[in-house]
């Protein structure tokens, strides 16, 4: 699915729920990703990226019925899988270490 200005005023919604149950004040930045299906509602998985000093993840599962109202199963940070986020630790560490940001090289075959 294409990210469209519906999708963002889900995502919108369903993050001033978040903010009201953990007092943040986050803001949608940028809709990445929209996936979706159709049962007796219109299910959206969005992606999006939020504002509140720094960018950051999130996810939501929005129901709409068809009558237009919206129901949010989900909203939370984007859960990151195992390995990816052992491997980012071992670049900060890397970078810590070495004193800058480790660099991509190409070596010849």
């Amino acid at each position: 699915m294409i990210p469209s200005e519906e999708t963002k005023d889900f995502a919108e919604q369903a993050l001033e729920l978040y903010n009201e149950d953990n007092g943040t004040k986050y803001k949608v930045n940028e809709i990445l990703k929209v996936n979706g299906f159709c049962t007796q509602y219109f299910h959206f998985y969005i992606t999006f990226t939020v504002t509140n000093g720094e960018k950051e993840y999130f996810q939501a599962e929005v129901l709409k019925d068809v009558d237009g109202s919206l129901d949010c199963e989900i909203i939370r940070p984007r859960v990151m899988k195992p390995a990816i986020h052992l491997f980012l630790i071992f670049l900060e560490d890397l970078q810590e270490w070495i004193g800058e940001a480790p660099q991509l090289i190409s070596i010849p075959l």
